[in-house]
Formats: structure tokens, sequence, C-alpha cells
């Protein structure tokens, strides 16, 4: 049975980017929540108290010519300066997201005169879960200072700005402009039990990228794929469980962060769960679908379970197996079965 690697960086070709250059909107227009080029900007912080909003500002007056700087609006945070001029507005942190997955993202951000022992972090996170981050310190002084940050990792749903240091909070002033967000990853793997994707239930950390460890000593077990999402030939393939175990591969809508204790492993995947397959492993591998054993396609057999998979939508997978040591890893902390990592496939 071939045991197929998916390393992240074995991915399909990326998504194009969205960009928002906040250029088609009229100054001001306070909103608690910013959509623009299909990149959503909400859960705004300034530390002032009470509901602060997103505005427009007009900036060609003062950032006309700075690299990263399309004219003439920029997005701001909580006020603006009436034409051409531009006001900086205070800013702790605020959220960026785009309701998908993404693999790299980027934030120009214009300060003036804030505190120079502060810094600013751009974050991506999964779930809760950052997995990347650049930070950058602030230059001070009284002329505007432009920052370019980028991350990117093999799969987050969420960026984060984030004042911090030793003064007001880590506040600081700003306009943003020229966000993206995009290179969505078809598939790539997550819920590692080896530390990074949270705490094994009994202690029993897994080896690098894959599920919690078992009684057998593998390691864990790994969740790879072989294939394509359009045609779908996807084949999920678990390896480095006990020998002959009963495994169930598990499909989910909803990515569940922090992880969840799940028998003597991890589980990310939530949501509407589908059961979509149940095979025995030989030698501690096993493939799903069989198309050898007459198993449908992935999609076609979560369509058949109530849950069709429109193109562009994110589903999650984990498989699931026996492991009945009574002595291992024993309930009520574990239980009587293990898991892999997960994969996250954006179907296209």
């Amino acid at each position: 049975m071939a045991r197929f690697v998916a390393a992240l960086l074995l991915l399909s070709t990326p998504a194009a980017a969205q960009v928002a250059d906040f250029d088609t909107h009229t100054e001001g227009s306070p909103s608690v929540t910013v959509v623009d080029g299909g990149i959503t900007f909400t859960n705004m912080y300034n530390g002032l108290g009470g509901t602060p909003n997103f505005v427009f500002e007009q900036a060609d007056g003062t950032l006309s010519g700075m690299p990263g700087f399309t004219t003439p609006m920029t997005l701001s945070f909580g006020g603006y300066v009436v034409g051409p001029m531009t006001g900086f507005s205070r800013i702790i942190s605020f959220d960026i997201a785009t309701g998908g997955l993404a693999s790299s993202g980027s934030v120009e951000v214009f300060e003036y005169f804030s505190y120079p022992a502060n810094s600013i972090t751009l974050q991506a996170l999964l779930g809760t879960t950052v997995v990347a981050s650049q930070t950058v310190p602030i230059a001070g002084g009284i002329s505007v200072n432009h920052y370019s940050l980028s991350v990117s990792a093999p799969a987050f749903d969420r960026m984060h700005v984030l004042g911090s240091g030793p003064t007001d909070s880590g506040a600081f002033f700003a306009n943003v402009d020229h966000v993206t967000m995009g290179g969505a990853p078809t598939i790539s793997r997550f819920c590692f039990g080896d530390g990074t994707g949270g705490a094994c239930p009994c202690a029993n950390t897994g080896a690098t990228d894959r599920g919690c460890q078992n009684s057998a000593g593998t390691g864990g077990a790994d969740l790879a794929f072989s294939g394509t999402t359009s045609p779908d030939t996807i084949v999920l393939s678990a390896s480095e469980e006990l020998p002959h175990p009963l495994s169930l591969f598990l499909q989910g809508n909803t990515l569940l962060s922090p992880a969840v204790a799940f028998g003597d492993g991890l589980r990310c995947t939530g949501g509407l769960l589908k059961r979509l397959y149940v095979h025995p492993a030989s030698g501690g591998s096993v493939d799903a679908p069989d198309f050898g054993l007459g198993d449908p396609p992935i999609t076609v057999r979560s369509a058949a379970l109530g849950d069709p998979i429109a193109p562009g939508s994110t589903r999650y997978y984990q498989t699931y197996y026996r492991d009945p040591s009574p002595t291992f890893c024993p309930a009520p902390t574990g239980n009587t079965f293990n898991a892999t990592n997960g994969l996250v496939i954006v179907w296209n």
C-alpha cells in the first residue's frame, strides 16, 4: 500500500490574492466593520472605550508618492481630517479575514509620531494559533514612517495587527493601505500531536507533524494524501497506526481551535461531522476512498451523506483508529482510540 508524503510544500496552484485599497469609498463613513476587495476588517480596539469605528481617510495630500500607498484613500481608526491632508488615529489592534484560508498576506502601515519603544506586529492565525508573524519597531519622530509587513504560512484564516510595548498599552498612531490576503492552498496539514497543535491527553507527544503517540510506539499516526481536487481523485492515506486497527475517516466543515482531547489523541475537525469511510488497516496503513473496494470519491460520498461540497468550500479531515491498550492512556484521561494529524482541503 503506497504511502504518499503530503508535505506542506506539495500544494496545488494557489488562488489569487484579494486586495483592499479603500479607494472606492467616501471619506469618513464610520463603521464597526469594513469590507473592501473581499477582505473584512473587524474587532478594532483603540483603548479609548465605547464602540470604535473604522473610517476612510483621504491621504493623497500627505502620502502621495510614498511606497505602498494607493491614492487617494486609506483606512483609519476612529478619526479623519477632511480633505487630502491626513490625520493618524490611535490603534492597538484589529482583525483581517476573507472568510477562507490564505497562505500569504500583507499590510502597508503609515505611522506618525508614535512611541518609539513600541512595536507593530502582523500575525497570521489558524483558529487561535499564531502560525506566522512579523514585528517592526516603531521608528518614532515627527515624520511619517512607512512599514511594509507581510506573513506567509501553509494555511491561515485570519490576520491580526497588534501594537505592543511599554508605553500606553502598545498603542500607535497610523493609517493602513493596500492590504492583501490570499494564495489559499488547496491542501495542507494541521492539528499535530507533536506539541505544536495542543497537549496530547496523556503527555503522549508524537513525532513531528503526526498525531499523538500510540501504544505501538510508532511516533503517532500520519494522514497524507494523493490526487487532485478537480477532478476529485483525492485519496487519504493513514499510516503509522497499530498493525491492524479499524480506522474511520472523518470530515468536518469547521476548524476546532484549540484542539480538543479525543481518545488518546487530538481532534481539530468539527462542525457538520461525516464518517466517510471505515476500513481496517494492514501493516499500520490504510487508504480511503479505496476504489478497488468500490468506494465513491470523497465529494460523491459527502453529498450522499447530506453535505454537498461546492467549489471553493473548505473541509477538514482526520482519521481515528482503535488503540485498545488498557494501560497506555487509560480512561478517563484517554480512551481506546487515537487520531492522526489533520488535512485541510479547499475544493476547487
